[in-house]
């Protein structure tokens, strides 16, 4: 289901018309990302695969935008991540360990394959971005391009990822950046302003979200070896009528049921709001078993328990 269909179920949810002034466009579509976010988190429902670098001498490493969790793990349920030397097609296993043990281990000295690793948050946010925009584009199905100059390419490049926050401090609109096409243009979505779109010489602020990092247990010494990290990805975001979830379709309505429920909150009606909450949390309950089974090995559980007859 696409942006528009979402928000159409959301309103029939809730009996409102599209003219009623208690759906706010924004705030559907952020409810919606957020239950998104909620349903792939506890289902395991979306993933990717990343593949650093390593670089001689560092220890951490930034992890995409859209990281949520490592994937991989053992028949032992250990977390781990693959390491492939340069010249090599062998991957090795490198187990998920706890930054605590690693932190009190004080090692310094520089290894090639490290022990363990472990997720953290990066501390260094990247910083924000802030430019002119060079084009006109005015907001058409939702969405409008911000074309930077190429004296930005870099900085973009480096900084801005989906989901980060943009502002149109000349149009005083705000929204998200939803698509990254190329270095000199952002899609975006804005919200609340004069005309939610670009006009050359608009001033933006783009704020990079939070990230994480992969952290080993010590540096590593060789540059050019491969850690590929296949991880639980959040999905892309929606805030426009027809672009559309990486989600199965059966899973969908549960997203309307998250929206409802934060809507019914906001009515002061917390009965029909629990109602709406309860519904979420069992079918993504349902959907989450339902994952897991898929991606176990097959092997079938006995149940011994003498029955009474």
């Amino acid at each position: 289901m696409d942006g528009k269909t979402l928000v159409y179920l959301l309103r029939q949810r809730l009996n409102e018309d599209e003219y009623s002034e208690f759906i706010s466009e924004r705030l559907s579509y952020t409810l919606l990302n957020q239950a998104a976010d909620e349903l792939v988190g506890r289902t395991g429902c979306l993933r990717a695969t990343t593949t650093i670098t390593t670089v001689a001498d560092q220890q951490e490493y930034i992890l995409p935008a859209n990281f949520l969790a490592v994937l991989n793990a053992d028949s032992q349920n250990r977390k781990f991540v693959q390491f492939t030397l340069a010249g090599s097609t062998v991957a090795q296993n490198v187990n998920e360990g706890v930054y605590a043990d690693m932190r009190n281990s004080g090692l310094t000295s520089t290894s090639r394959i490290p022990g363990s690793f472990c997720i953290m948050d990066y501390v260094s946010t990247p910083s924000r971005v802030e430019g002119v925009a060079t084009a006109i584009s005015a907001k058409s199905e939702g969405e409008c391009t911000l074309t930077c100059s190429a004296g930005m390419s870099s900085a973009l490049l480096a900084n801005v990822s989906v989901g980060d926050i943009i502002h149109n401090v000349t149009d005083v609109s705000s929204g998200y950046v939803i698509a990254k096409p190329s270095s000199l243009g952002l899609t975006t979505c804005l919200f609340d302003g004069t005309d939610n779109g670009w006009t050359t010489g608009d001033r933006y602020i783009i704020q990079p979200q939070g990230r994480m990092s992969i952290f080993f247990d010590r540096p590593l010494s060789t540059s050019g070896d491969t850690i590929t990290v296949e991880y639980l990805q959040r999905p892309a975001p929606v805030y426009s009528p027809y672009r559309a979830f990486r989600i199965p379709a059966q899973q969908m309505n549960h997203l309307v049921d998250y929206a409802a429920e934060f809507y019914k909150y906001r009515d002061r009606n917390p009965k029909f709001g629990d109602a709406f909450g309860q519904k979420f949390d069992n079918s993504v309950r349902r959907a989450g078993q339902q994952q897991r089974r898929a991606r176990s090995d097959g092997r079938m559980g006995v149940n011994l328990k003498v029955q009474k007859r």
